[in-house]
């Protein structure tokens, strides 16, 4: 993943997002371009928000097609938990 700044991948996308979904886009891009699993629990843990603050926010972008799933990692329980990346448009995607 390009360190893209997080304005450009809305404008791209031609997305709307509220204050709480920019910053979960702009963890999301943090934790990828740093190599940490973008999980729940991890972009809580960047924003300083409890997981009822996070949830609903990446659903959200999950259907707005901003991010997809990726794969799984072990949370900090040893539970199997969705990890997630911003979905790449253009020359750099898959499509």
């Amino acid at each position: 993943m390009r360190d893209t700044a997080v304005t450009s991948i809305m404008a791209y996308h031609d997305l709307n997002l509220g204050l709480k979904q920019y910053e979960v886009v702009k963890a999301v891009s943090h934790l990828q371009t740093i190599g940490r699993p973008v999980s729940c629990e991890n972009v809580c843990k960047y924003l300083g928000y409890t997981a009822n603050r996070v949830t609903g926010r990446l659903k959200e972008l999950r259907d707005l097609g901003a991010i997809t799933f990726d794969s799984f990692t072990k949370s900090s329980f040893g539970k199997s938990v969705e990890t997630y990346k911003l979905v790449e448009k253009g020359q750099g995607a898959m499509l």
